[in-house]
């Protein structure tokens, strides 16, 4: 793995000198790759995106060492915030599909048709209430995100107490998710 990746890395490098480069996650529960959008196909197997997962991911020490990841979100969105980061800052975010990470992602997902929503315990509907809320006042957090996270929050927050239980304890995580979210904290 961490040989595709440095050898990956290095065919970035020629294309964008100061970037990262991640791996694709597979999810082991399903037997399936995770979809993932990119914004430009370099070869076969290599991808220019704008996000990729943190665990699995080869970064030069230098880039490594000036952006660390937000510890301050906790667990939900801290890997799309540090590339929107990145980004930001002019460095690019590789993916190559010469090898993955088994990784899995809440505890199972919701297909409501019109809507895929992560299902998850209520503590982490609060962390990713709060985070949507925190990272909404970015400015280097992707337009486009901030509107379709808003209306999965939206969703979230009528569903969840009415899908599932412990219901109070959903809604209550939520709105103090809401408020400490609008407090920065």
């Amino acid at each position: 793995m961490v040989y595709d990746l440095y050898s990956e890395l290095k065919v970035a490098e020629k294309i964008e000198p100061r970037c990262i480069i991640g791996t694709v996650c597979f999810n082991q529960k399903n037997n399936r790759f995770y979809d993932f959008n990119y914004e430009k196909r370099i070869d076969e197997h290599l991808f220019r995106v704008n996000e990729i997962i943190s665990s699995g991911t080869l970064s030069p020490v230098k880039i490594a060492g000036a952006y660390k990841l937000d510890n301050n979100l906790f667990i939900d969105y801290v890997d799309s915030e540090w590339c929107w980061r990145l980004r930001s800052n002019g460095i690019g975010i590789y993916l190559t599909t010469k090898t993955y990470l088994n990784h899995q992602l809440g505890s199972g997902i919701i297909d409501l048709k019109f809507l895929k929503l992560p299902h998850c315990t209520p503590v982490r509907a609060y962390y990713i209430t709060r985070n949507i809320i925190i990272l909404s006042f970015r400015k280097y957090t992707p337009q486009r995100w901030k509107i379709k996270a808003y209306f999965k929050l939206i969703t979230r927050l009528f569903l969840f107490p009415i899908l599932f239980k412990p219901r109070r304890e959903y809604l209550r995580n939520m709105l103090k998710g809401i408020s400490d979210g609008l407090k920065q904290k």
